[in-house]
């Protein structure tokens, strides 16, 4: 088994895709599973609905080789089986909370129960509530007369990497592996040992869940630290940045994160809702991870609400939203939980506001799919904007020239750049439009 891998990737998202394409490159002979046939369609041309950089050429050597391959069904001929579908969160009433939809997940148990030969290794790295592989995903199994670690062996292998650089990292991150039992550790180990440089090996299943679920509610925590911070330096007219730049400079027992617009993405928005469903406590009780949430979601509406002020005067207000994926670098063209649609969704509510966007990585056709909107042609207008909010942290508008700036805004324009990237320029920017504003975090 250890030369011979024919490995089964269950959901084809950024997770799936960049693994199989990355196990590929290995020859590892990888077959791609997804329950959306446009997906596979696409895929099967070469075409990605993921941004990666080179991620299309990888696609196409990869089936050229004959590596990686497409299935409309979950193969029944593969010695191993990695689940990488998604685990979104649904609003419970009763618990007035969010709570993890696992239907995916006990659908994909039951039907690798009707497919998996003897002695498969399944491994799973969907996120997970903590408990998950135990005491759902083996019960299912067993319903069908299946004993793990004796007719099959279970592995929970949790993803880390980043959106943009998910294939170079398969290689550098430490790959988190447990095993239901001492043979499936050694085999999950043995696998993820061909890609990846170095292998952390967890004591149990729940180990390796609760991993996924603290690096990331880990980082959306202490981005409500500095986020809360930001709101408290609001009341006081200060530069939040600034100031957390020379709490940090050279001193050596903490690195505050910078503030920002909020926090977005598929993973940070939702991890922490998910470790929060472990916490036994009174449903009225907050747990510091929801608290989290609930912080960087405030945010949000603290910087629109200033925008409202700021522009309230104003007969008519044409306001440019720049970035629309949650992130801009390492860049991806996922907008999945982006503050950008937040802002979009409540800016245009005001009927006196016209609400454009532009992202460097989405032609005008997308976004006005997208949005129903008009993209904003960096470079072709002039004295449109009453207002311009830098949303994330994509190069191009740090390295976009003060002059462009400078004509895409009216006379008296703001520009709200909550990533600093126009930190260096505004002065130019002034020269040009001498009744500008700027305005940071």
């Amino acid at each position: 088994m250890k030369k011979k891998y024919k490995v089964c990737i269950i959901g084809l998202g950024y997770v799936g895709l960049t693994l199989g394409l990355h196990l590929s490159k290995k020859k590892i002979k990888v077959y791609g599973y997804d329950s959306n046939k446009e997906i596979l369609k696409n895929l099967s041309l070469g075409k990605t609905h993921i941004f990666e950089n080179n991620i299309e050429n990888i696609l196409k050597k990869s089936i050229k080789n004959n590596f990686f391959q497409l299935s409309e069904k979950i193969r029944d001929d593969c010695n191993i089986y990695i689940v990488t579908v998604g685990t979104p969160l649904t609003y419970d009433k009763k618990q007035r909370k969010f709570i993890s939809n696992l239907e995916s997940i006990k659908d994909i148990s039951q039907k690798l129960s009707n497919v998996i030969q003897k002695k498969s290794l399944i491994i799973f790295r969907s996120t997970l509530p903590i408990g998950t592989c135990r005491n759902i995903v083996i019960e299912i199994l067993k319903k069908k007369k299946l004993k793990v670690e004796k007719d099959y062996f279970l592995s929970f292998a949790p993803e880390r990497t980043v959106e943009g650089n998910a294939i170079q990292e398969l290689q550098k991150l430490p790959q988190i592996v447990s095993g239901f039992g001492k043979k499936s550790l050694y085999l999950s180990s043995n696998f993820f040992s061909t890609i990846s440089n170095k292998i952390v090996k967890v004591k149990s299943l729940e180990a390796a869940e609760m991993v996924k679920l603290l690096n990331n509610s880990f980082r959306d925590l202490s981005f409500a630290f500095s986020n809360q911070v930001s709101m408290i330096c609001g009341q006081y007219n200060l530069n939040t940045n600034e100031i957390i730049n020379n709490a940090n400079d050279n001193y050596p027992r903490n690195q505050i994160p910078l503030a920002s617009p909020g926090v977005g993405g598929p993973c940070l928005t939702k991890d922490p809702y998910i470790l929060d469903e472990s916490i036994s406590k009174n449903k009225d009780t907050k747990s510091i991870f929801t608290i989290s949430r609930d912080i960087n979601n405030k945010i949000v509406f603290n910087l629109i609400d200033k925008i409202n002020k700021l522009l309230g005067s104003r007969k008519t207000r044409k306001i440019l939203l720049c970035g629309l994926s949650f992130k801009g670098y390492p860049e991806t063209k996922d907008y999945r939980g982006s503050i950008t649609l937040v802002f979009f969704q409540f800016l245009k509510k005001n009927k006196n506001f016209k609400v454009f966007i532009h992202d460097p990585l989405f032609d005008s056709l997308e976004i006005k799919k997208l949005l129903g909107v008009e993209s904003e042609n960096f470079g072709k207008i002039k004295n449109e904007y009453d207002c311009i909010i830098i949303m994330n942290n994509n190069r191009f508008y740090k390295n976009t020239k003060p002059n462009i700036y400078a004509n895409l805004l009216k006379k008296d324009g703001l520009i709200f750049d909550y990533w600093s990237s126009l930190k260096n320029k505004f002065k130019q920017i002034k020269k040009l439009k001498k009744n500008s504003k700027y305005f940071e975090l």
